[in-house]
């Protein structure tokens, strides 16, 4: 079942909309330093959650999105259109991580179902991890091309 993009991103402001006030900045002890020892590097966690992330908006499965999401998260979002059919490809640029969270800035592309460019432009992610994963946090993007 394609899913058209408004959709998704009503469905992860409504997941989002606990998230006012921002977490404390801790030091992992105790369980949390042994799973953080456990961790997986931020850099492949995020390559592998990016694969997913565009896999399933290639298949407009916003379910499967909003999935890639810690329960509290905020999407700070530049634009959103009705992409059904709609490719999108990511390319991490940079990514700094430390104690549990990580930023990754990248660059996105959206060809259309023709084929033909869409748009594309930029995002900055703060990750989190949650339950073993790597989740995305706060999402911010925004296009380069002129409106």
């Amino acid at each position: 079942m394609k899913v058209p993009v408004a959709v998704l991103a009503l469905a992860i402001l409504i997941i989002s909309a606990p998230a006012c006030a921002p977490a404390a900045d801790e030091e992992p002890a105790g369980d949390e330093a042994a799973a953080a020892a456990d961790m997986p590097s931020a850099e492949a966690g995020i390559a592998e959650a990016d694969a997913a992330f565009a896999a399933a908006w290639d298949a407009g499965d916003g379910a499967a999105m909003a999935a890639l999401y810690t329960d509290d998260a905020i999407v700070l979002q530049g634009f959103i259109e009705s992409l059904v059919g709609s490719q999108v490809a990511l390319e991490t640029i940079e990514v700094r991580s430390g104690n549990g969270v990580a930023i990754e800035v990248g660059s996105w592309a959206i060809t259309g179902a023709d084929g033909e460019h869409v748009d594309h432009g930029k995002y900055i992610v703060a990750w989190k991890y949650v339950d073993g994963v790597w989740r995305l946090h706060r999402d911010i993007f925004n296009s380069s091309m002129e409106q």
